[in-house]
Formats: C-alpha cells, sequence, structure tokens
C-alpha cells in the first residue's frame, strides 16, 4: 500500500474537531483526484473513509447499494468504476460467507450482511451506515443464480439489473419484475424484456461484459504470435457448435501455411492468458448466444491485439456483431470460408491492422467505461419515478423472489430455499393458484419444509383434503392436489411435467392428456404468478439428449418471447414436445 494511503488512514484516528475533519478531508480529496486512475487501493479507502464520515463530510456523492456480483469479494473489475462515480455498499448473503466474510471487521464498512429470508430491503436499510442513502441498487449478472433481497421494487429508490444470461430462461422473465430497470447485453433482447414490470434500459455491453483488466497497449512490434485462440472446443449449445468449428479450422490454415506462429491454446491462467493477447497481432473470438461481445471481445481489445470475432446466431434472435463496434473500423467479422483470406490480409497490412486495433482501443476507453455507464445509472435514478402498483399481486415481493431462486435449477440448495419462500406466501392466493402453484413447487417443498408443513398449508384450504393425504406415496399426494381442479391449465401442465419427471404415467397416456388439453390452447389468464414446472429432468430420458431438446424448444422460446402470450406457448409447445418424444415409452405406475 502506498506510504501516503497509509499515511493518511492513520491521520484519521487523530482528528479532532470539524475545522481538523475539513481539512483533512481536503488532503484526502486532493490524493484521491490525483490517484484515483492509478491506485485500486486509493479507491477502495477513499469510499471507506467516506463511509466512516458521512454523517460530517459536506462533500456529496451519489450513493449505491451493489448485489450479489460482489456477495463474494468486494471490489472486483465490475465496480472499481463505479468507486470513482458514488459511495459504495456491498451487500452479501447470510450464510454465504467464505473465509474472507467470516474474518471480516467492523472496519469493513463497505460490506453489509443480510439474512435473504428474514431480511427485506427496508430492514438492510437500517443496517447501513449513518447518512448513507442509496441512489439505486445494482446487480450486473442479476439472471444467472443470484439471489436478492425482497422487495427492491418497494425501496425508496430504483434497482437495476445487468442481464448478460439471457439463455437463462424463466429467471430471465422473473428478473423484469424483481428490478425496476433491466439492462440486456444487447439491444436484440430489449423486446423479450419489455413486456415485465421493469423498463429496459440499453447500455453498451449491458454495463457488463466489458472487462478493462489488462493494460491498454498497442505495441505491434514485439508481437511474435500471428495468430491466437484461447479458448477450446465446447459442447455448450449457446455456441452451436461454432467455437468447435473455429478452433479445427484454424488448425487447418496452421496446417497449411507453416511459415506462419499460430497458437491454439485454452485454460491458460490470468498471467499466461495476458502474455498470448499481448503478443498476439490477431486473436480469435467466438461469441455465443448472449449477446453480441463478451468479456473475451474486449480482452483481446485492451490487448493491442487485432479482434476477429465470429457470431453465433439462432432462429428468431438478430444479433448485432456492430452494435458498439464497426467491422473494419475496430474490430474484423469473419466466417469460416474468408477466415485465411482474412488472417493472410491483415497480417500483411500492418498499418491497417493497428489502425483497427487502436481504433476500438480508444473507443473502449474513452465511451465505454464502467464509470460512464455507472454515470448514466445515475442520473436514470434521479429521473426515475416508480409508477403506483396496480393489482394485489404486485404487493408479494417475496413470493417472486422465491420464484426466481425456484428458477435456478443448475442450483439446486438456491432452488429449495426458492421453493420454501414460495410456500410462505401460498395461502395468499385464491384457491386456483394455490393448489396449482403448489404443485408446480410440490418436490422442492416436501424437502425444504417437509410433509407437516404441507399438511398444514393445505389445511387452511382445504381440512378435509389434509386429513388425507399420505406423504409416504408422493404422487398420490400430487393426484390428490391435482384432483382440486383438474380443467385448470396451470395445474394440468404441473401434474404432466411431474409425471414426465418422475415416471409416474405411461407417456403414452400423458401424451394424450397434454394434446387434449394444451393443442392449439392459448391460456388467456397466464400471467408470472401462474407457476409452471418446466421440465429439467425427465424419467428415462439421457440428460444430455432432454437439455439439447430443452435449450431448442423451450429456452429459445422463452428468449424471443415478447409477451404473455408466446411466453405461454413456448412452455406449452415444450411439454407437447416432451410427452411426444417419450409416447412410445411406456412406463409401469
Amino acid at each position: 500500500m502506498n506510504e501516503t494511503l497509509k499515511s493518511l488512514i492513520e491521520e484519521e484516528l487523530t482528528i479532532r474537531g470539524k475545522s481538523h475533519f475539513k481539512e483533512f478531508e481536503e488532503k484526502w480529496q486532493d490524493f484521491w483526484e490525483k490517484n484515483k486512475n492509478s491506485s485500486k487501493d486509493v479507491l477502495v479507502e477513499y469510499n471507506r473513509f467516506r463511509l466512516r464520515n458521512l454523517h460530517r463530510s459536506k462533500v456529496k456523492r451519489p450513493a449505491a447499494l451493489l448485489g450479489f456480483i460482489n456477495d463474494f469479494h468486494f471490489p472486483n473489475f465490475q465496480t472499481y468504476g463505479l468507486l470513482k462515480v458514488a459511495d459504495v455498499i456491498s451487500l452479501f448473503c447470510q450464510g454465504n460467507q467464505t473465509s474472507e466474510k467470516k474474518n471480516s471487521t467492523s472496519e469493513d464498512v463497505d460490506r453489509v450482511c443480510f439474512d435473504l429470508v428474514q431480511d427485506d430491503i427496508h430492514s438492510i436499510l437500517k443496517k447501513l451506515p449513518k447518512g448513507f442513502k442509496p441512489d439505486l441498487f445494482w446487480d450486473s449478472q442479476a439472471a444467472h443464480g443470484h439471489v436478492h433481497p425482497k422487495g427492491l421494487t418497494q425501496a425508496p429508490f430504483p434497482s437495476f439489473a445487468g442481464i448478460c444470461h439471457v439463455h437463462s430462461g424463466p429467471a430471465v422473465k422473473s428478473v423484469c419484475e424483481l428490478f425496476d430497470f433491466v439492462l440486456p447485453v444487447g439491444e436484440c433482447f430489449s423486446d423479450s424484456l419489455s413486456y415485465g414490470s421493469a423498463q429496459v434500459l440499453n447500455l453498451p455491453f449491458g454495463l457488463n461484459w466489458a472487462s478493462f483488466e489488462f493494460d491498454k497497449e498497442n505495441d505491434q512490434e514485439n508481437r511474435d504470435i500471428d495468430v491466437s485462440i484461447t479458448f477450446s472446443k465446447t459442447d455448450d449449445l449457446v455456441y452451436g457448435n461454432l467455437r468447435n468449428l473455429v478452433v479445427s479450422e484454424l488448425q487447418e490454415i496452421k496446417n497449411r501455411n507453416s511459415s506462419l506462429s499460430i497458437l491454439i491454446e485454452s485454460g491458460l491462467d490470468k498471467v499466461k492468458y495476458l502474455e498470448v493477447l499481448k503478443r498476439s497481432k490477431i486473436s480469435l473470438n467466438v461469441v455465443g448466444l448472449n449477446g453480441p461481445y463478451n468479456y473475451r471481445t474486449c480482452e483481446i481489445i485492451n490487448s493491442g491485439a487485432l479482434l476477429f470475432q465470429i457470431n453465433h446466431c439462432e432462429d428468431g434472435i438478430s444479433l448485432n456483431a456492430e452494435e458498439n463496434f464497426q467491422d473494419g473500423e475496430d474490430f474484423v467479422l469473419f466466417s469460416l470460408v474468408h477466415l485465411e483470406t482474412k488472417i493472410l490480409h491483415y497480417l500483411d497490412n500492418i498499418e491497417d491492422r493497428e489502425r483497427i486495433s487502436r481504433s476500438a482501443n480508444q473507443k473502449l476507453e474513452n465511451e465505454y467505461t464502467y464509470e460512464n455507464g455507472f454515470l448514466s445509472l445515475i442520473k436514470n435514478s434521479k429521473d426515475f419515478s416508480r409508477p403506483e402498483l396496480k393489482t394485489e399481486e404486485d404487493l408479494k415481493p417475496g413470493f417472486m423472489n422465491g420464484v426466481f431462486m425456484w428458477q435456478q435449477f443448475n442450483k439446486p440448495d438456491t432452488r429449495l430455499l426458492g421453493a420454501a419462500v414460495i410456500g410462505t406466501h401460498l395461502s395468499e392466493f385464491n384457491d386456483l393458484k394455490f393448489y396449482g402453484n403448489l404443485l408446480a413447487v410440490f418436490p422442492e417443498l416436501l424437502k425444504s419444509l417437509g410433509p407437516d408443513f404441507i399438511k398444514n398449508l393445505i389445511a387452511k384450504k382445504n381440512h378435509e383434503l389434509a386429513t388425507k393425504l399420505d406423504f409416504k406415496n408422493p404422487m398420490q399426494v400430487a393426484v390428490d392436489i391435482y384432483s382440486q381442479s383438474m380443467d385448470n391449465a396451470a395445474m394440468c401442465y404441473n401434474f404432466i411435467s411431474l409425471a414426465l419427471e418422475f415416471g409416474w404415467a405411461n407417456l403414452q397416456q400423458l401424451s394424450q392428456i397434454a394434446e387434449q388439453a394444451f393443442n392449439g390452447f392459448l391460456f388467456p389468464d397466464y400471467n408470472r404468478f401462474w407457476l409452471l414446472r418446466s421440465c429439467y429432468n425427465m424419467n428415462g430420458q439421457s440428460t444430455s439428449e432432454l437439455s439439447n431438446i430443452r435449450y431448442q424448444t423451450f429456452d429459445l422460446k422463452i428468449l424471443s418471447a415478447d409477451n404473455l402470450q408466446s411466453e405461454w406457448i413456448a412452455y406449452r409447445d415444450y411439454i407437447l414436445t416432451l410427452c411426444k418424444l417419450g409416447a412410445s415409452q411406456p412406463v409401469n405406475v
């Protein structure tokens, strides 16, 4: 740590009186202004100084609360820029403590712990340092496995969510009910996020993908690698086999051009990765179905190498690879057919190569910085006026938090917690939604809160039903719940999904039931408060095959849905597809 910084921290302990503090604050302010762009320690310690002394400071700055993006470590490259323009407190969840957080002390004024179940945003506000009044709440990767404080849409300030994992299915749609603003990583996803409660805000990279970890360089003379690839082949569906094809094609180019220095290497640690990019004249990037750019886009640009990029696209989703950068001006778009020709051209034309890489570098450094993005959030927070709540269901923020967590199918513990939260809100709904939603979360609720909780819950609605339930036979319990309204679309959907998942019925029979119930049915009453259990596991079906079917027939359809009706159709057609798939595989009950 810088010696001047150390002395400032020590001097703060000796302050006596208002005049002494004013003089000391001016000294700190001057030091910060001169060093904020060169030292991360200065940003961190200035923020802590501010938080300790807000109650007596005359210097005003915006204030921001950070969500799960910094749950395990604060700050990181995504939030250093925020420290330049605002006072910042990072929230972290009780029960998620790493050794770093368990060893934290009262001096960590920039970290505030909250309980995911017991706390809401209003109780969290009471834990903040004196004088800290948030202007906004921010989470840059809100849809993918993150958890959020309850009641963000009832806070006295707006909440903003970056959505980069746009293919995360129903959880993406739920984020649009939990936050006031959502920031898609690409403008092509704006329509699919626009019909929830949140407003769509378009900023470069969704204020997420840009990575500024590397020093900005453009030294073309000492680059001894002509072309590099720093990723591996993958079966990840969001890349649509494109990574594999690009790696194979570059290997063929290498075989045909022995005089070229071509490096194909993956799994590099950060130091080696940075070294490879700084030594590369050209570096290739493949972007999957998560927007027009990714972290590697910016990392290649920042290293001074020339970015060659190709984007995977899917039908119905119009990615624009030139949303922020222009082909031939800031980077080079390539196809597999013309890759070799373009590589040879730009290796022979150093002036073009340097011009393009420099242009992109300058855009990142001057236009697309995190600081500029956060200033946009701050401006929007000042202009924000929350609309009035319209329905009784709008008053159930805890329920929607539970729904979002329950939809994290790849995080079992989070999903169980979500089911438990949902369970505590089910009795607030009318009978149809109560039984339908109970059926949707039944397995997770049974595991998280147990049969007595479910029996007591049902007894509030139907004491006779509750007394006859036999939880030693979960299938029969599901049948008994389903029998309360077999004509209801959500009830039928959730029972069929459970039956597919656990092998509770003959698949031919299920297929017939599904065809009769859902073929062409539009479910006009569908909204986000009807829970639908989208099948993640299917009895007798391999996980990899089901994942591929789910991605093609459900995730992509949910991703492109731009209204509630098309969202329901995605659910409907997915369950019909699964029933038809298994119709020839009878399962004994």
